[in-house]
């Protein structure tokens, strides 16, 4: 299964742990992250931090147990940690806790 994610501001660091600790949830589960041609292993902390500071198209592959799941859970992390509005961030788009 994949899914594709417009990120239209750069990958903070935030982001990146935040992606590498979702997708580790899923243990049955292969996630891989591709951006501008560079596909990285989402579980791999040092993988996902290749994508800092990089913005656009975002393709997640899932492959496995509950990859449906993971995708669902990654499409979260993304657009809660960079959701914008006219280039502006929203204010508590999603809840931490």
């Amino acid at each position: 299964m994949k899914t594709y994610i417009l990120v239209p501001e750069k990958l903070k660091s935030k982001t990146i742990l935040e992606i590498v600790k979702t997708a580790n949830a899923f243990k049955q589960c292969q996630i891989d992250i591709q951006c501008n041609g560079f596909v990285s292993n989402a579980k791999s902390l040092l993988s996902v931090s290749m994508l800092y500071g990089k913005r656009g198209l975002y393709c997640i592959h899932a492959r496995g147990k509950n990859g449906r799941q993971a995708l669902d859970s990654l499409r979260e992390v993304f657009t809660c940690n960079t959701a914008f509005t006219n280039n502006k961030k929203k204010e508590n788009v999603c809840s931490s806790n």
